[in-house]
């Protein structure tokens, strides 16, 4: 019995664990601690938290939009950063010869309704960095 239990566990952490595929130019989403691959495997990207956000509630007039921010985990090989993100302000990081900009947030927030740290989706687009020269950076 205890041995179906222990195969059962390890599948099941095998399967949550596992990471989603996304192209370069592309927008994808991911959960808090959901990991994407993009370009076969070479970088990673961990959408880890959300630091603030006080993005204005959708049945409510603001005379601001305010911000959502949120970090991320980006790792090359061996190489990894932590990079915070903020919405609403062309936010975008540079890693290695990537940018990373952070697209959307959802859901979108509710007056008198607290979103809990699952229901957060954040959307992102990679970019590989280009030089002035039009060159790619190595």
């Amino acid at each position: 019995m205890l041995f179906i239990l222990a195969l059962f566990s390890s599948a099941f952490c095998l399967r949550s664990y596992k990471a989603k595929h996304a192209e370069i130019g592309e927008e994808f989403s991911l959960k808090i601690n959901e990991t994407a691959e993009i370009e076969d495997k070479a970088l990673s990207i961990t959408f880890k938290d959300v630091l603030a956000d006080s993005r204005c509630p959708v049945n409510v007039r603001c005379f601001w939009s305010g911000i959502a921010r949120i970090s991320i985990i980006a790792k090359k090989g061996e190489k990894s950063s932590e990079l915070e993100l903020t919405l609403y302000h062309d936010d975008e990081k540079r890693f290695n010869s990537y940018k990373i900009k952070f697209v959307e947030l959802k859901p979108a927030r509710i007056a008198g309704r607290e979103i809990n740290k699952e229901e957060y989706e954040a959307s992102f687009v990679v970019l590989k960095s280009v030089s002035l020269s039009g060159s790619q950076q190595p």
